[in-house]
């Protein structure tokens, strides 16, 4: 049997939450402070000037075939990956 173990963050300033906080009690919240998930990663992404997810166009230089196609770039697994 395995035991478990954890030990504090290390870092000096911690990572954003995917949870937003909130608006105080009677205010509207802000977009970020009311988005969760991946519309709040893209826009923490976006203030600190992070395309999250690379919304730029794909530079096509011939057309694919299927002995050379076209790479996709695509992220799987938190880690940059190609794809076909």
């Amino acid at each position: 049997m395995r035991t478990l173990s954890t030990s504090p963050r290390t870092f000096s300033e911690a990572a954003p939450s995917l949870f937003g906080e909130g608006a105080k009690s009677g205010h509207v919240p802000t977009d970020l402070e009311q988005a969760t998930g991946l519309e709040r990663l893209q826009l923490i992404g976006q203030l600190h000037a992070v395309d999250v997810f690379n919304m730029g166009p794909l530079l096509i230089t011939k057309p694919g075939t299927i002995e050379d196609p076209t790479l996709v770039p695509a992220y799987v697994c938190g880690g940059p990956e190609r794809v076909t």
